[in-house]
């Protein structure tokens, strides 16, 4: 990505950008976002005058800074100071700033001395509010200083006008074309990949900004193909952990029902632990707090606790009203009895994290399977297709919305949304043809005499990978 000159020349002077807007149009959760660290110290708030500072965050590669980004205080007096300027827009950065400064206005001084000393500014608007004057004045002062691109944030908020189009008309008519989505509270990588082809575009192909640009570009594709492939393995362990553990015991004929019951509930324990454990790992493996899985569920019938916001309600109803006792009943066939039960009654206190899989009955029925061999009395609980697709839809959903999860937010304000949505993406073109494909892999005959150690896993990543690419999962395509 760097090779040792390249380093070397960046090493006095790193490629600094700023970002830079008028107050609460949401620039320090735009760049934490950008920079994809939940620790990085932006601090962010509603109020106004938030950032006071011009807060430095440093990219680095071998112990060797090669890019920083500033976030900087928001503008509130460039009217103000445009009206001051007795040559209208003949007028040079160095008036504005002593301006910002014989009056006082310490802030937006820090702010332009941040763009001064950057090599390229992004400019955050909020594209719920429309375009006002004062907005094209910081935007005309802004745009004497260093090559700019403007960053939609908020462009992903449904619940109120989007003013995006009069943005763009605006700007184009002050000779604005570099224009990207960025939204900072719903991410999404097509706006990232879209900002760094703006970047390589201001800077001459080849020089030392170019080069730097571009190997951040690669490093951040690269931690997100890694964090993919990771999760990639976390749900094949999972399908295959579930899949294989099927119960088995010789009974009684006339005590078959009940001990398919407790087979089952058995069973459904383990692939319990074993979803938990894998919706953590995912989290983990995010950066997110496994915490956020703790919530606590009330016994049978009850809802999730009042407040809790981590689950949308399409969760809570499954979860509160879906968990049932499941009875075990079937139909004769030749020498068996065939039964698809739904679950047993989840206990109280137990975890949400592992209440997702617990009592699959939050599934509704065909969760699994018992079969009972009247000939030679042997009998079998295992997980159905319907179950593992299931277990499926959870892991890709939570995975969905993770990825698409921008710094905006409070990490404890994170929510999944029901898999509902994501099994009718199984549903959709070529989908439904790999999800089939991908649960033939842990289908009952291929799974005779296998055991989680000798189960090839090869076949099962592939049409995981290929499921995923059709839900939009990102990072697939560079995954092996």
């Amino acid at each position: 990505m760097f090779d040792e000159a390249t380093l070397s020349e960046l090493n006095p002077e790193p490629v600094t950008i700023a970002v830079v807007g008028t107050v609460n149009v949401g620039k320090s959760s735009t760049l934490k976002t950008l920079v994809r660290d939940r620790d990085a110290e932006f601090p962010i708030d509603n109020r106004v005058g938030t950032t006071i500072d011009v807060n430095p965050w440093k990219a680095k590669f071998c112990s060797t800074t090669y890019m920083r980004f500033l976030d900087t205080p928001g503008l509130q007096h460039a009217t103000e100071a445009l009206e001051s300027v007795k040559f209208g827009l003949h007028f040079s950065v160095e008036e504005i700033q002593q301006f910002f400064w014989d009056h006082g206005h310490l802030e937006d001084h820090e702010a332009l001395r941040g763009a001064v000393d950057s090599d390229y500014l992004l400019y955050v608007v909020d594209v719920t509010k429309k375009p006002g004057r004062a907005r094209i004045n910081e935007f005309a002062i802004l745009q004497k200083i260093k090559p700019m691109i403007t960053l939609f944030n908020f462009v992903g908020n449904e619940d109120v006008p989007n003013e995006k189009e009069a943005w763009e008309e605006k700007l184009r008519n002050y000779g604005m074309n570099m224009l990207c989505e960025y939204d900072a509270h719903r991410f999404d990588v097509r706006h990232e990949e879209q900002l760094f082809k703006k970047l390589l575009a201001s800077t001459e192909e080849g020089s030392v900004h170019f080069r730097a640009i571009d190997g951040h570009r690669e490093i951040m594709a690269a931690h997100r193909s890694k964090q993919t492939g990771r999760a990639v393995d976390t749900i094949v362990d999972l399908l295959v952990e579930c899949a294989i553990p099927e119960k088995e015991e010789h009974v009684e004929r006339d005590v078959w029902k009940n001990r398919a019951e407790e087979l089952q509930e058995e069973l459904s324990d383990k692939v319990a632990e074993v979803e938990s454990e894998c919706l953590k790992s995912l989290l983990d493996i995010h950066e997110l707090p496994t915490q956020l899985l703790e919530r606590k569920a009330g016994g049978q019938g009850s809802s999730v606790e009042e407040g809790d916001e981590f689950f949308s309600e399409n969760w809570k109803q499954w979860i509160g009203t879906g968990v049932a006792s499941g009875a075990v009943s079937g139909a004769i066939t030749g020498a068996t009895i065939d039964a698809f039960t739904g679950g047993t009654s989840m206990m109280m206190g137990t975890l949400i994290g592992t209440g997702i899989g617990a009592a699959l009955g939050i599934w509704g029925g065909n969760a699994f399977k018992t079969r009972f061999d009247t000939h030679d009395k042997r009998l079998t609980v295992a997980i159905t297709d319907d179950g593992l697709k299931k277990l499926l839809a959870h892991s890709l959903q939570l995975l969905f919305d993770v990825q698409r999860r921008g710094m905006a937010d409070d990490v404890s304000e994170f929510r999944i949304g029901s898999d509902a949505a994501m099994i009718k993406r199984f549903e959709r073109g070529k989908c439904r043809e790999h999800v089939a494909a991908l649960l033939e892999c842990v289908a009952p005959d291929q799974l005779n005499g296998v055991t989680q150690d000798s189960f090839d896993k090869g076949r099962l990543k592939r049409e995981l990978q290929k499921v995923m690419k059709d839900v939009e999962i990102w990072g697939v395509n560079e995954v092996g």
